[in-house]
């Protein structure tokens, strides 16, 4: 059997000023498919769309790449901070 990744990019639906970000939230419960003697369990996903830049968690130097604002947003940093405009 064989998955393939399917690309999710729910910021192609929506229109927003200063840019897009895909969120990723997972379930507590599990997906079950039941098929006539197979059953196949996952974990329970959804993908938002959340109007805005994506902000760093502080982890790593900050930069502005061309994931960080979608939409037309542009990415902007300076010392201690990266917003959208």
């Amino acid at each position: 059997m064989e998955v393939a990744q399917v690309p999710i990019n729910e910021c192609l639906k929506e229109v927003c000023e200063g840019g897009c970000t895909n969120t990723l939230s997972i379930a507590d419960g599990p997906t079950l498919v039941n098929a006539n003697g197979s059953s196949l369990v996952g974990v329970t996903t959804v993908v938002m769309a959340q109007c805005g830049c994506d902000i760093d968690d502080g982890s790593s130097p900050l930069r502005c790449t061309p994931e960080s604002c979608l939409h037309g947003g542009v990415c902007v940093y300076n010392d201690d901070s990266k917003t959208t405009r």
